[in-house]
């Protein structure tokens, strides 16, 4: 991973990610710079960045870094000082999303999913968005037909995302959308009213013209 920065005014900020997430950083670099602008600006300095909050750090007088919740330890309590994963995460989501023009609705890192015993080791996933019902709830429901047991448990966001990063795009579809997936590629996407909006030839379509 390496750094990109912005300073303007004789103040720097900093992010650190992967060297393919350049559009991405520049554009997080330009959002948090206009919030240093403002007056009531002050230390600690958080907002929610798509589906993460993400927290600015002074690291000296006039130099600012830029940190994501620590998902390989307790992102509920740390940070660290990176914004790969909470971009790559974003990434994907918003080009499925801009591919189908569709407005998103991503799922909070804190929220849970419903998943169904080891399903996520299958194949074959199918992943269900209903209307939320509470803070903590994302919605989404995910299964296997190779599923041959009901042991429900509640997972969070962010894990689902560390073990099964392939999801991660079709997760900030609207409720009422239904998918599946075959290995790491998507089947399919079905709208809230029953019409399948993708299938697996575009999707091999789309990927070869990327």
């Amino acid at each position: 991973m390496i750094d990109f920065s912005i300073e303007k005014h004789g103040k720097k900020i900093l992010v650190r990610c992967g060297e393919d997430m350049h559009d991405q950083a520049m554009a997080l670099l330009e959002k948090f710079y206009s919030f240093t602008t403002t007056d009531d600006f002050s230390l600690p300095f958080a907002i929610e960045f798509g589906w993460a909050p993400l927290k600015l750090v002074q690291e000296s007088t006039t130099c600012f870094r830029i940190y994501e919740p620590d998902f390989d330890t307790n992102p509920f309590q740390h940070f660290r000082p990176s914004v790969d994963f909470t971009l790559r995460v974003l990434k994907e989501q918003v080009a499925l999303l801009n591919t189908l023009k569709l407005s998103g609705d991503s799922p909070k890192f804190n929220q849970k999913v419903l998943v169904n015993g080891d399903c996520l080791q299958n194949s074959q996933m199918v992943l269900i968005r209903e209307k939320v019902q509470r803070d903590d709830d994302s919605g989404w429901t995910l299964d296997s037909p190779a599923q041959e047991t009901n042991q429900w448990k509640g997972s969070w966001v962010y894990q689902i995302y560390q073990q099964r990063f392939s999801l991660a795009a079709v997760m900030a579809l609207p409720a009422g959308y239904y998918c599946q997936f075959q290995g790491d590629m998507i089947a399919s996407i079905t709208n809230h009213e029953g019409k399948v909006i993708w299938s697996d030839r575009e999707f091999l379509d789309a990927k070869n013209q990327s």
